[in-house]
């Protein structure tokens, strides 16, 4: 007797289209020429987003969402997604450094007596579902992300770092009401 997984089979193949659309790049037998649009004011290279850098990007929002909604320890997990001097905003909070996000997920991660949740930092009460991830090279080593969570639009910078693409500054371009209340610069999406 076969199954049938139709939404299973329908978010595979949406997501094998969305790759394919997303790694799609015209074929030259020449290198292509730089662009005057590549070139900063100060002089210096945007960088170029490759296949493998979208791909990894991708990756690192998969473990930030991980880290967020399954993963209970001393904050290492999160903090991991950032670099040293990465900043973490949300409404009014800013936070500022790697060590400084570790300490800060660390005290989120602890039990709550209320809670009940088993997996997770203790403030996710729901799941991270990210997409329409839009990468923008802004840098010689940075990009922009703009991507949809569940609630929210996340405006990011991620870095090229030798320990692979990191999230340099984390926050929302939109959000729910209790965002916009809380930080009345943030729009409500």
């Amino acid at each position: 007797m076969r199954k049938n997984y139709p939404s299973t089979a329908m978010s595979i193949v949406v997501l094998a289209v969305s790759l394919s659309i997303a790694c799609a790049q015209p074929e030259s037998a020449e290198a292509p020429a730089e662009s005057a649009d590549a070139i900063q004011d100060d002089g210096s290279q945007l960088i170029e987003i490759t296949n493998d850098d979208y791909v990894e990007i991708l990756q690192l929002y998969a473990r930030y969402s991980q880290a967020v909604d399954l993963i209970r320890d001393d904050g290492s997990a999160y903090s991991s997604n950032f670099t040293e001097d990465g900043v973490l905003k949300f409404g009014t909070t800013e936070i500022k450094g790697r060590a400084a996000i570790k300490e800060w997920a660390n005290s989120k991660n602890k039990s709550s007596s209320d809670n009940g949740q088993t997996f997770g930092l203790v403030w996710s009460l729901g799941r991270h579902v990210i997409t329409n991830v839009q990468v923008i090279p802004i840098g010689p080593t940075t990009a922009q992300v703009i991507a949809y969570f569940t609630r929210r639009v996340a405006d990011d910078v991620v870095e090229k770092t030798p320990e692979g693409w990191l999230l340099k500054k984390r926050g929302p371009r939109c959000g729910n009401e209790a965002d916009h209340e809380a930080d009345p610069n943030i729009p409500v999406c």
